[in-house]
C-alpha cells in the first residue's frame, strides 16, 4: 500500500519497483507470501487528499458540470473518452491504455450515506470500512490478513511509508511500513536461514531492523 506522504509523481516513476516488489524479497519471504503462491498481487494506491475526482474521471457530457466549472471543466475534445459520457483527464494516457487493455476497472462516485465533514474522521471511515456511526480499530486490509493468513508470523503486506495506516491494521496481523525499499531488502538478506531458524525469529528480525533504521 502506498500513502500520499510519498509524492505521487515519484510513485509513478518508481511503480515498477513497487509492483514487482516480490522480486526484491529474499527467498524465505517469497516462500511465505500468499501473493506469490497465487501469482497475483494487489497494489493499493491511497490518495489521502488533493485529488479532484471531477478532473480525473470527467462526466464531460454533463451540462451541470460546465455550469458549475465554466473555466475548469474540459470540453469534449479535451478528454480521453472511455464512454459516450465519461472521459479521463488528458494527462492520463498511460492509465487510458491500461483501461483499454482491460487491466483497470473504474468505480466512479463511490461514497457512503451521510458523509462526515471531518477529513480525519472520514479517513478513518474509509480505511476501516465501517459505517459512519461506527468506530473500528481495524482496517479493511488488516481484516483480510486476519482472515486469510494462517501464520501470524507471515509477512504478506507492505506499506510504503513511515507510518502504518489504519487500513493495514488487523486484530491479529498487520502490514509492515517501509520507507526505503533497498534498505528493507538489504536487511532481509542478512537473515541466515537454517533448519533451526524459526519463522517467528525471521519476522522479528525484520521488524526490529526496519524499526531501528
Amino acid at each position: 500500500m502506498l500513502n500520499d506522504k510519498i509524492k505521487r509523481r515519484d510513485f509513478l516513476k518508481k511503480s515498477s519497483v513497487i509492483t514487482s516488489g516480490s522480486l526484491l524479497l529474499p527467498s524465505f519471504l517469497r516462500a511465505q507470501s500468499v501473493a506469490n503462491r497465487t501469482g497475483r498481487q494487489l497494489v493499493v494506491i491511497q490518495l489521502s487528499g488533493g485529488n479532484d475526482g471531477l478532473s480525473t474521471v470527467i462526466p464531460f457530457i454533463d451540462d451541470e458540470l460546465h455550469r458549475a466549472r465554466p473555466t475548469l471543466a474540459p470540453g469534449k475534445s479535451d478528454v480521453l473518452r472511455i464512454s459516450d459520457e465519461v472521459g479521463l483527464n488528458f494527462s492520463m494516457k498511460g492509465f487510458k491504455e491500461l483501461f483499454d487493455n482491460g487491466d483497470v476497472c473504474i468505480l466512479n462516485s463511490v461514497g457512503y450515506p451521510k458523509p462526515n465533514r471531518s477529513h480525519f474522521r472520514a479517513m478513518d471511515i474509509w480505511q476501516s470500512g465501517s459505517d459512519a456511526n461506527e468506530y473500528w480499530s481495524s482496517g479493511w486490509l488488516g481484516r483480510y490478513l486476519d482472515n486469510e493468513c494462517e501464520n501470524p508470523d507471515q509477512l504478506t503486506a507492505i506499506e510504503m511509508g513511515n507510518v502504518l495506516s489504519l487500513a493495514m491494521k488487523g486484530k491479529k496481523l498487520k502490514g509492515l511500513p517501509v520507507t526505503n525499499v533497498n534498505q528493507f531488502y538489504s536487511s532481509a538478506k542478512q537473515i541466515k536461514v537454517s533448519s533451526n531458524t524459526h519463522e517467528h525469529e525471521m519476522a522479528s528480525f525484520l521488524y526490529k531492523t526496519i524499526g531501528n533504521k
